[in-house]
């Protein structure tokens, strides 16, 4: 059975939760829509940005949710930028 706190009101979300979302988010949007118009996979980028300043933040503020939700986005980040590369190589030449 759930406590609830003392004053009525709901508990405050985890600190450090919305950058990571807000990578997370563009990181899945750059790679949906990386598919349908390829430079949308620099979105990647952005990702690994926000990814990145999320972590920097301070390890001692950002909740196990948070971390997980980061790295994830990282990954993702990552994955964009790699389908990045084909699309790159195949422009230039």
């Amino acid at each position: 059975m759930a406590t609830r706190p003392r004053s009525g009101r709901q508990a405050a979300p985890q600190q450090g939760t919305r950058l990571a979302v807000a990578s997370l988010v563009v990181a899945i949007l750059g790679l949906l829509l990386g598919v349908l118009f390829p430079p949308l996979f620099l979105l990647g980028a952005v990702a690994i940005a926000l990814g990145a300043g999320s972590l920097g933040r301070g390890q001692e503020r950002l909740s196990s949710a948070g971390r997980g939700l980061t790295i994830a986005s990282l990954v993702v980040g990552v994955l964009c930028l790699l389908l990045t590369v084909p699309f790159l190589m195949g422009s230039i030449d």
